[in-house]
Parts: structure tokens; sequence; C-alpha cells
């Protein structure tokens, strides 16, 4: 998810400059120690964000610095009380507002605090300095709400970890999916497409990795259903450390999207994951997707359906040659995402 290349770039922050972490994370504060951390209210309690954000806009104002650096833009109208001539305000842009802020009041008085969130949001975009987006889609999308300095760089990987990742090949063909599954992630269409090519792939296995317990057993009870429960294997969320590990044994790297707001405009880790790993991704032809997997050349752009998926399997699982040229093609891809020279880009740009 995009969490783990927000706190990469907090690190780089706190390695190059003298920093003060506020946050509503006590996680976060942890992993900081012995910065100086300022932990605020609004955790994963009701009404989280806008209790986060209304203390920052009490505090702020109050702190001397000379750059603030906002890592979620969701956070971005704090600017609008702590915009200063000798305070300088960088932001990560990671995402659409359409998934913000936490307002969770229904009817009436929901929507107008929605409104007043996005009004605030749309005036504080073109106040700040610079935004630094993870996609070209979102720097278009600030670009047009009036932002006037947007940097893209994109989700780093860390390639260190997945160099040493050797295939370990057996007779099992498998295809992996890494990351929460939602029915907007094609949870359905995944299923319905593995048990289409269960069917005439008899070796065949399916991986999901980083699924909670009451979603794996929603998993099980809809692969009984379509009488695929023994093809399927199902691990909890995992250490990213880890992840490498399970791409080892995987042969093809899934992902799916549905063309909503958050979707259209934020890329998925795991699809640079499948990259750094050279293993072939299928993916639904989706912006997130078709500005990094190129068809027949890193992977197969689909349709949305469990036909067309399941095709594009059986396609990989059959024609070696297809096969090996896209893998090869994944760590040529890959290098475009090396964590080390995304964070060099970063810190060269923040100042």
């Amino acid at each position: 998810m995009a969490s783990s290349d927000i706190w990469i770039r907090i690190k780089a922050i706190i390695n190059a400059h003298k920093a003060l972490i506020i946050t509503r994370s006590m996680r976060i504060q942890k992993l900081v120690y012995p910065v100086p951390c300022i932990l605020l209210p609004g955790g994963n309690e009701r009404g989280g964000s806008a209790a986060f954000l209304f203390s920052c806009l009490l505090l702020l104002p109050f702190i001397r610095c000379n750059i603030i650096y906002i890592a979620e833009i969701s956070a971005c109208p704090v600017t609008l009380l702590v915009r200063r001539k000798k305070k300088k305000i960088i932001c990560y842009g990671n995402t659409h507002p359409s998934q913000y802020g936490e307002i969770r009041l229904r009817g009436f008085k929901g929507k107008i605090a929605k409104f007043i969130y996005l009004s605030l949001y749309r005036i504080a975009i073109r106040k700040i300095d610079r935004i630094f987006a993870i996609s070209n889609y979102l720097r278009d999308f600030y670009c047009s709400l009036g932002a006037t300095s947007v940097i893209v760089l994109p989700i780093g990987v860390d390639l260190s970890l997945f160099g040493q990742v050797t295939r370990q090949r057996d007779d099992t063909f498998r295809c992996i999916y890494i990351g929460s599954l939602t029915p907007a992630r094609g949870e359905r269409e995944i299923l319905q497409a593995a048990q289409i090519v269960s069917r005439e792939l008899p070796c065949f296995k399916l991986r999901f990795v980083g699924i909670s317990e009451g979603k794996k057993q929603q998993l099980i009870s809809q692969a009984k259903v379509l009488g695929i429960e023994q093809i399927l294997e199902i691990f909890p969320p995992v250490n990213h450390l880890e992840i490498p590990g399970h791409l080892r044994s995987a042969d093809v790297g899934l992902s799916f999207l549905y063309p909503t707001p958050y979707y259209l405009f934020s890329p998925p880790t795991k699809v640079f994951e499948y990259l750094a790993a050279g293993i072939p991704v299928i993916a639904n032809s989706i912006r997130t997707h078709t500005d990094y997997i190129i068809h027949e050349y890193n992977g197969l752009i689909t349709d949305l359906d469990p036909d067309h998926i399941s095709a594009a399997i059986l396609r990989l699982a059959k024609d070696k040659s297809l096969y090996d040229k896209l893998a090869s093609n994944c760590r040529k891809s890959a290098a475009s995402f090396d964590q080390e020279i995304i964070m060099r880009q970063f810190l060269k740009n923040f100042s």
C-alpha cells in the first residue's frame, strides 16, 4: 500500500534533516524514536482524520521551522493556517480526495462536512510550494486544481530485497495476489477465473497474501461453492520483508481494480513488487496499471471478467517463450522504481 512508501520518505527526511514529527500514530512514534515526536489525537477512533486535523490547526502556527512536510495530502488544509513567508510547505501527493477525510457523519451533516473539507482541500492545494505526486494521473489532477509545482516520483521498491529472488520451480503454476482483497479489487472475477483455469491446469494454485481472518473465511466459503478450495493458499498480512519469499514460488502476479476515483489515481504497490521479482503481471486496462504494465512486454492487459483473466493465465502457463520474454522485461521495468534512486531525487527536490 502506499503506506510503506510514506514511511520510507519520512525516514529519508529524518536522516537528512533535523526534524520534528507530528503524528496520530503510536506506531510512527515508536519507529522514529529518538527523533522528537508529538502524538496528537485522532488514531483509528471515530472521526480520526477530523480530530487530527483540528489538533494540527491549533498546534502548527506556534512551531518554528523552515519546512513543513505533510506526509499525506489528506492533511493539506493545515496549510491554510501555517502558511508564512519563511515556511515552505511540501506535500506527499498519494491519492485522490474522494477517499477523504474519514468523515463518517451520515445524512445532511455528512454532506456538509465533506463539502467543507473538499472546499478547504481545493484552496490548500494552491498554497502548497511543492507536491510529490506518485503518478502522472495525480500530477495532472493537482495541476487542474491550481497546484504550481508538482513533481512525479513513483512508489519505490527496495530492489536489493528482490535481487536475491531465485525462482523455486516445481510442477505447480501459481498465481499470486498481494494485499487486501475487496469486490472493487476483482475478488469475484479472480475466484471465477481460477475455477476455469483449474479445469484445464490440474497443477494450478492461487495464493493470497495479506488476507485478514474474516476475509479468509469469506474466501473459503466462496471457494467451496465454486469447488476450488483445494487450490487456494491464503496467508495473513506479512511484513514487507517477507514478500520476496512468497514471490519466489509465484509464476504470475495479479492486480485488478474497478475504475473508482481512488483506483484511477493511485497505483497499487503490488505491481512494482511483481516487476521487481521478475514475474509477469496480469492486470485490467486502467491507467494505474497501463502506465506501468505494457501488454506483451512485461505482462498482459485484459478485461476485468473471468473468461479473459483465465485466458491470460492459461496463455502464460502454456507459452513458455512468451512467459520468459515477459519475465525478463519485468526486471528491466523495475529499474525505474528503484527506491534508492527515487529517494535521492526526493531529497534533491525537497529543500
